[in-house]
């Protein structure tokens, strides 16, 4: 059984409305151990035939047999098996990869040898079997063409192959070099089947053991020259030798890979770069739009503590210090707050800095284990430590605390900045964090800038030992309460148009009853109400003591700010009785979530109502809804918009990439590289690409907010959002080499090799 018959062979070529023979009507047979020379003009059908029995090209009519199989039904894939297991190729034009050293060259074809040692060791035997052992570090670009071509066929030995094709091999090479080239292809014919295709039998004529010359694709003649000794046995397969040789698909596919991204590092530089302006233009445009995109997040009940749980009393009354201090004795509480109305409110402040107005929201927070970077932790009421991001460094200072008081609440509260700390997500809202003790000062603070307070008394006058009443009017008015500390017990007084209107009901009562009498001045019924938080009207009827002389009349009373100025014992008592009638939660920190929701139902059992601080709510207002999904849909589209801009951007960048690999895709084809391997390494490639792209951008980011000057610059991103963005390029890259490859294996060996259909 002959190691290859061809068997009425034709090969046709339809190009438009016309149709060429490449060959036709071919009956041969080979075996190893043949120096087979194929000679005749050019265009006579030599490469044809050379093209079909490499199965590079496919055929038309007839069958060819390989070790007595039929290959008429064999489908891409087959072809490829069949070049890895039987051909080697050495073309005119030497086909070597240029971008790779002669050992890479070699190597390329022992990739089935796992032992990296091992696939050394045998490359540079071969390549000291060819001559080029000085070279073996040198790049296919900078070789000569004898160079080349001895790279070749140390890569066709390599590959160990029984079938060794050769096209024109001497071509382009001066005399002396041809003889080389011809006496070591010889030399390796002595257990393989070696058929050269030349012009001319004269370079051959020494060798060759038998000559085939074509004309108008048909055999014009069949001679032997000489005798050969035919070798026979199996042909080994090449997925194993010696324990050593694998078909680990993935592994070669890596290796190839590597290879190919180092082997052109301009071309690798440019995918980075390409990589990189895509993957950072997706980071800005995601960062730009995280708030968007969170608008229909559920919504907080509360501000989340871990533990928290916020109480009230089923029967609608408020609970008490007492109830709270039993329930922290019986469910081993951390702590609890009465007045916790601090942890769930955000203030706004304005910030100035040169000729920029900054607004910031802050929120107020509970003292933990954080660690200030500038100052210390609060200690009692009145002090504070902000926390914000590092952005705000600009207005907090940076190694020494540049703003130490602020003004909070309209003025109702007065802090003072012990401690800063900073961090650099500037998604985390900032905060303002104090004791318990201070926090609670805050929330009556809360109380008495939110409420809206009103005013009820009689301003009298009396005379005479007997008090006889002699002047009196009554008085209600909405106004703001302060505390003035300089007023004791029950004093107080007004400023405003409250304090006009008391000036001239003195005035009033002096011009009615002269100098004769002694006036006597009482503020009397004194009511204080208020709307609170409940919805009732809270009351209360105290006696008060007007202070004479601070009552700041103005001639322009009608534009002044109605302002009650109070004792700080007449606010303990406006305090007192808000907390004792209307505001009825509280909250309790239990150890952690678990012993908070473990401990829901002996609460409820108690007559209490306990809810989680990570409760959430979804708006349900249809006007809100419909706004929140409007601006996320355009928030989407837009964002789409970019990214699929982007990827039309990597689309074009990565075709010149995939269309400068074609040539060397083409090389690895004609070799019998698996179809598998070469995909794979295509992969690799661009996960080599991606990958340093993505590190930058991260690095980039990390750079962006850790300096104050930036940090405020994009919305802090998660690593969520970078595995996401991660993905989605890696997703897109692996979506244009997918196209690509189909596109690189649609085409013949042949026909991406020569770029037509010569002959």
């Amino acid at each position: 059984m002959s190691l290859l018959r061809l068997k009425d062979i034709g090969k046709i070529y339809v190009t438009g409305d016309s149709v060429a023979v490449g060959i036709r009507g071919v009956n041969l047979e080979f075996d190893r151990g043949e120096f087979v020379a194929v000679t005749g003009k050019s265009g006579s059908g030599k490469t044809t035939l050379l093209n079909v029995i490499s199965g590079m090209d496919t055929y038309e009519e007839g069958e060819l047999f390989i070790e007595g199989e039929p290959t008429s039904h064999y489908s891409q894939r087959d072809w490829e098996y069949y070049r890895e297991k039987y051909i080697s190729f050495i073309f005119q034009d030497y086909n070597i990869i240029e971008s790779f050293t002669v050992l890479q060259n070699v190597e390329l074809a022992l990739s089935g040898i796992r032992s990296r040692r091992e696939r050394r060791r045998k490359a540079l035997e071969l390549i000291e079997r060819v001559g080029l052992s000085d070279y073996k570090s040198h790049k296919g670009s900078k070789l000569s063409g004898g160079q080349k071509q001895r790279t070749v066929i140390a890569r066709a030995l390599a590959k160990d192959s029984p079938i060794i094709l050769a096209d024109e091999p001497t071509g382009n090479l001066d005399s002396h070099t041809a003889a080389e080239i011809v006496s070591l292809l010889k030399e390796i014919s002595k257990d393989k089947l070696v058929i050269v295709v030349t012009h001319s039998i004269d370079q051959f004529a020494d060798y060759a053991t038998r000559e085939i010359r074509v004309f108008n694709g048909q055999i014009a003649s069949d001679t032997v020259l000489r005798s050969s000794e035919k070798v026979s046995g199996a042909i080994k397969d090449p997925g194993a030798e010696g324990g050593k040789r694998i078909t680990s698909v993935l592994h070669n596919g890596a290796i190839l890979g590597v290879s190919r991204f180092f082997a052109k590092p301009k071309l690798s530089a440019f995918m980075i770069l390409l990589m990189f302006i895509a993957t950072f233009g997706i980071f800005l445009i995601t960062a730009s739009s995280q708030s968007s995109f969170s608008l229909l997040s559920k919504k907080n009940l509360f501000t989340y503590y871990p533990g928290r749980g916020v109480v009230i009393r089923r029967d609608g009354n408020a609970v008490t210090e007492a109830e709270l201090e039993k329930l922290k004795n019986d469910f081993q509480l951390e702590s609890y707050m009465r007045y916790d109305a601090a942890l769930d409110k955000s203030i706004t402040m304005t910030f100035e800095n040169g000729d920029n107005t900054v607004n910031v929201d802050f929120r107020f927070s509970r003292l933990g284990k954080e660690t200030p970077d500038i100052g210390r932790v609060p200690e009692k009421a009145g002090e504070a430590m902000v926390s914000c991001p590092i952005s705000m460094k600009k207005f907090f200072g940076d190694g020494e605390i540049k703003t130490d008081t602020l003004s909070i609440l309209s003025g109702y509260s007065e802090l003072s900045i012990v401690g800063v700390k900073y961090y650099k997500d500037n998604t985390i809202p900032a905060s303002i964090v104090m004791t318990d003790e201070g926090l609670s000062a805050v929330s009556d603070a809360l109380y008495m800038s939110e409420n809206s307070f009103s005013i009820n008394f009689n301003h009298s006058f009396y005379y005479g030992e007997d008090e006889i009443p002699v002047f009196q009017t009554s008085m209600s008015s909405g106004c703001q309460i302060k505390v003035d500390p300089d007023l004791r017990g029950d004093e107080i007084y007004f400023t405003g148009y409250i304090s006009y209107s008391l000036e001239m009901d003195r005035k009033s009562a002096e011009n009615m009853y002269g100098d004769d009498y002694e006036l006597i001045e009482r503020v009397e019924n004194f009511i204080i109400s208020s709307d609170s938080y409940s919805g009732a009207s809270s009351r209360l009827n105290i006696d008060v003591e007007l202070v004479s002389g601070k009552n700041a009349a103005n001639d322009k009373a009608e534009d002044a700010l109605d302002v009650l100025f109070i004792s700080s014992d007449i606010m303990g008592k406006i305090l007192n009785s808000f907390r004792d009638n209307e505001y009825l939660q509280a909250s309790l920190f239990f150890v952690d979530d678990q012993q908070l929701y473990s401990s829901l139902d002996a609460l409820g059992e108690r007559g209490y109502t306990c809810v989680p601080s990570d409760s959430t709510y979804t708006e349900t207002e249809i006007g809100v809804v419909i706004l929140s999904y409007i601006m996320v849909l355009a928030a989407i589209f837009i964002w789409c918009l970019l990214v699929l801009f982007l990827g039309v951007f990597i689309y074009i960048g990565s075709s010149r990439s995939i269309i400068a690999n074609m040539g060397d895709t083409a090389i690895l084809r004609s070799m019998g590289i698996k179809q598998s391997e070469i995909k794979i390494s295509l992969y690799v490639q661009t996960l080599l690409s991606v990958i340093p792209a993505y590190i930058l951008v991260a690095v980039l980011a990390y750079v962006i907010y850790s300096i104050p000057a930036t940090n405020g610059l994009l919305s802090y991103m998660h690593l969520r959002s970078y595995i996401l963005i991660a993905l989605g390029i890696l997703l897109l890259d692996i979506y244009i080499t997918v196209k690509y490859n189909k596109k690189l294996f649609k085409d013949s060996v042949r026909k991406t090799l020569r770029g037509g259909d010569g002959a």
